[in-house]
């Protein structure tokens, strides 16, 4: 018999045992209920995370009131002139007109021990709280750092967080903080006790799904509405529409959600991802790898 001949008879061979070997996984698979990964078959996790992803399967978007004041513009600023001035830790004189407009008169503070203590926590966690701004509706409170970064657009964005008066709708309490206050310090747990090793997975899973769904549906629309109306309030007093995180743009921005809430339900929607897999044990991950690498050691051997 010609070697080829032999060869070919044997890889058949190993094909119809791994053929026989995939139908007999996807058959457990389907009486274990879908559990196993690879299988064929959804399982109870799955099927939630589907209905959970048609649920928020697009971003949100917020919808913002046309201002009601008229701005004037603010003579010798634009939109990234500084909030601080450097020498006497004041709010610059644009600064204090740009929240005169607004209406508005927040606590604005440069003191991260001023603010509150989850920001506090998530600086020590290495989350860099102390160089990325934020508002405290609890406290009327702006957060801007000593930095280049604390420029008129993202006090404005800020603002937009404190502001209740421009929103459509009803705004539920705490309303675009809560999935970063839920899945941001479970992810931090989770890497500094191992990673994909950490015995706290399972644990902290149920925590990275419901800060995922929050981040990537209530968190998201948040800060969709600030960029909004960010983008309304720099038309009014620097004559262009400018958005914190995406520098100029056109008007039509408010007609579909921003760069920022996109970039939170991508974020959000990851979180719900790895949450829903730390809930997998790991074993049942290992032996669809397993079966796959013997399967190609044997059908290697062969050759």
């Amino acid at each position: 018999m010609p070697a080829s001949s032999f060869f070919d008879g044997v890889q058949r061979f190993a094909g119809q045992v791994l053929g026989q070997a995939q139908r007999s996984y996807s058959a457990l698979d389907r009486a274990s209920g879908g559990w196993l990964p690879g299988g064929g078959t959804a399982s109870p996790l799955t099927r939630s995370a589907q209905d959970v992803n048609r649920f928020v399967n697009t971003v949100p978007q917020a919808q913002v009131k046309p201002f009601s004041q008229e701005f004037k513009n603010i003579q010798g600023a634009t939109p990234n002139s500084p909030v601080w001035d450097y020498q006497t830790r004041t709010l610059t004189p644009q600064a204090k007109e740009v929240l005169r407009q607004l209406g508005q008169n927040p606590d604005v503070t440069w003191d991260l021990n001023k603010t509150n203590p989850v920001a506090q926590l998530g600086d020590k966690l290495g989350y860099s709280s102390g160089m990325t701004a934020h508002a405290n509706p609890l406290k009327n409170q702006i957060f801007m750092p000593l930095s280049t970064t604390s420029d008129l657009k993202t006090l404005i964005h800020e603002a937009g967080h404190l502001n209740t008066s421009q929103r459509t709708g009803i705004r539920p309490p705490f309303e675009g903080i809560f999935g970063q206050i839920l899945a941001t310090p479970a992810a931090a747990i989770k890497e500094v006790t191992g990673g994909e090793l950490s015995p706290f997975r399972p644990l902290l899973a149920p925590l990275r799904m419901a800060g995922g769904l929050l981040m990537a549906h209530s968190d998201a629309k948040e800060e969709d509405y600030a960029e909004k109306f960010t983008q309304d309030a720099t038309r009014g007093m620097f004559g262009k529409s400018v958005n914190a995180e995406g520098g100029t743009g056109d008007f039509g921005f408010r007609n579909k959600p921003s760069a920022y809430a996109e970039r939170l339900y991508s974020r959000g929607a990851a979180s719900l991802s790895e949450g829903i897999s730390d809930t997998v044990p790991d074993l049942f991950k290992v032996i669809p790898g397993a079966v796959s690498g013997v399967t190609q050691y044997q059908l290697g051997s062969f050759r």
